[in-house]
């Protein structure tokens, strides 16, 4: 009798899986799963696109760095230019080496009376290169 009360339980299976859902659940469940799939890779489409776009970000953004240094260095160089070109010294010996221009000398600077001028003293006055007066 103990091997007729085995048989028993063994023959008594346990319920299938299938069983217990209903039939109308099972095409309901399939449609979740499908629904949840969908949501799943776009969003990992989603997630990748924006990653992507971060990545290209960054490429700019590290692209207009290096423009900004070298702009900076040209920068650099043209203010130093312009002070060479605004440098009253630099002016003089560019236009005498280069040009071959010469400095007036006291022998260069005339006082002109214009006719009509009135001879008291108040007429125009000519400066040679050392600063001093050269009215006679």
């Amino acid at each position: 009798m103990a091997q007729a009360g085995v048989r028993a339980r063994t023959t008594q299976a346990a319920p299938q899986r299938r069983e217990l859902q209903s039939p109308k659940m099972a095409p309901f469940n399939r449609t979740m799963l499908r629904v949840a799939l969908v949501l799943v890779l776009a969003s990992l489409f989603i997630y990748v696109n924006r990653m992507a776009a971060i990545a290209g970000g960054a490429k700019t953004i590290s692209r207009l760095r290096t423009q900004i240094a070298a702009e900076e260095g040209r920068r650099q160089q043209l203010e130093i230019q312009l002070a060479e070109r605004q440098n009253l010294e630099m002016i003089g010996y560019e236009a005498v080496s280069r040009l071959g221009m010469v400095r007036p000398g006291s022998w260069s600077v005339r006082v002109v009376t214009l006719p009509g001028e009135a001879v008291s003293g108040e007429g125009q006055t000519a400066y040679d290169a050392a600063g001093d007066s050269a009215t006679p």
